[in-house]
């Protein structure tokens, strides 16, 4: 989500999908904040939840006419300033702030600054990598290369490719990768608010819409997305997980993570064992399936193809390994 420094004006001729998604995302932090909690006096029955677009134009000290045209993407110019006072009345997150910055092409790189390392955790990562399952994604969460304990875990040689290897299609559309996460709910929201949050440059691409068009077939996927709830890695509630495994029950996770700090954005993951319980788990299902590679497969699959490659949703072409 690099951005250009300093204080950059955003003239708003921008692509339909950041349209949207700036749009929806304003009014869906509209709706959630009384206006009594932002010291307005109420008078008489409001047609609207939450706050209007005229609440917030008086709040932030601009007229409704130029906050509709902000809202809508076509406003003449925008400023940090401007940002930072809107940020304030919808009383954003540093994720949520972060990514309104982001759509609108400005880096806020006060807040950016703030995020938590995880050290620990990539400590710990270093001793226990052969039994912690670890990927590196594109912004749209392609597979772009995993490791021996991912593919024991996920399955995810035995994928078609495509779309069809992509982590968000199979949160949703895969039976299996469904099944596996005991809170799956809660963790689905947390991976379409990454979606959100890790693609704002990427959201007219026509890879990443090609993905939104195959999500759509996920009613869930669909009212989520709809939320525009945004997240990222550094969140409380992404930091453990609880999978439950065929032969051997419910297994649990800590997460460690990185964000590399390019154009394109890189995202690596990985699940650290949280108990002994867990350890011993993975041991046995990474033996199992290093000798299950060792035998011949119909699928082919061997050893030197455990890093799988997809296009990255940032580039013009749209063409993705194997069948969507």
């Amino acid at each position: 989500m690099a951005a250009a420094s300093g204080l950059r004006r955003w003239t708003m001729n921008h692509a339909q999908g950041q349209r949207e998604e700036l749009k929806r995302f304003l009014k869906t932090r509209r709706e959630r904040i009384a206006p009594s909690d932002a010291g307005l006096a109420v008078v008489g029955r409001r047609r609207t939840r939450g706050l209007t677009r005229e609440d917030v134009a008086h709040l932030a000290g601009v007229s409704f006419k130029w906050y509709t045209l902000f809202e809508s993407g076509a406003a003449p110019g925008v400023s940090r300033g401007f940002l930072d006072r809107v940020s304030a009345v919808l009383r954003l997150s540093r994720v949520e702030r972060l990514h309104l910055f982001g759509l609108l092409g400005f880096a806020d790189t006060k807040h950016d600054e703030a995020r938590p390392s995880g050290l620990e955790n990539l400590g710990r990562l270093v001793g226990e990598f052969d039994v912690a399952p670890a990927a590196i994604y594109s912004s749209a969460f392609d597979v772009l290369h995993h490791n021996l304990a991912y593919d024991a875990l996920f399955r995810h040689s035995d994928r078609p490719g495509g779309l069809q290897a992509n982590k968000v299609w199979r949160f949703f559309l895969d039976p299996q990768m469904k099944s596996l996460w005991r809170d799956w709910e809660a963790v689905a929201q947390h991976v379409v608010g990454q979606l959100h949050f890790f693609n704002a440059p990427n959201l007219s691409s026509p890879a990443f819409q090609a993905l939104l068009a195959h999500l759509q077939q996920s009613p869930e996927f669909c009212r989520m997305w709809a939320q525009a709830d945004v997240s990222d890695l550094t969140s409380p509630k992404t930091a453990h997980f609880e999978l439950s495994v065929p032969e051997f029950g419910v297994m649990a996770f800590d997460v460690a993570s990185l964000v590399s700090q390019c154009d394109p954005v890189f995202v690596f993951a990985a699940l650290l064992p949280a108990d002994a319980q867990c350890r011993k788990a993975m041991r046995a299902l990474v033996d199992r399936h290093a000798a299950s590679m060792r035998r011949p497969s119909r699928t082919g699959y061997s050893p030197e193809m455990r890093n799988s490659r997809t296009l990255s949703p940032s580039r013009t072409n749209t063409k993705r390994d194997g069948p969507l």
